[in-house]
């Protein structure tokens, strides 16, 4: 799925994460599921925590890891549909 730049995202209420060093870790209380962020993904669901729509994100992104904007735009709408299919949060 592609997004646009003022998407907005929720985080799934029955989701908790926690994160070990540079890593996170989200699991869905309700269906079970878990996964295992990288440094990146992590990054990214704590800019979901902030409630940043889709562009802040793609800002924080380029910022904090000096990447072109084609690269980031790839990786944050990996992230975001591997959440998607998970459960972990949803567009709005």
């Amino acid at each position: 799925m592609k997004f646009k730049k003022n998407n907005k995202f929720i985080i799934n209420s029955s989701c908790i994460s926690t994160s070990i060093e540079d890593r996170s870790v989200i699991l869905n209380i309700e269906n079970g599921k878990y996964y295992e962020l990288n440094h990146t993904a992590s990054f990214i669901w704590n800019c979901l925590k902030q409630d940043y729509i889709f562009d802040k994100i793609i800002i924080e992104l380029m910022n904090k890891f000096n990447i072109d904007e084609k690269s980031v735009v790839i990786s944050l709408e990996n992230t975001l549909n591997q959440c998607i299919g998970l459960d972990f949060i949803k567009k709005i």
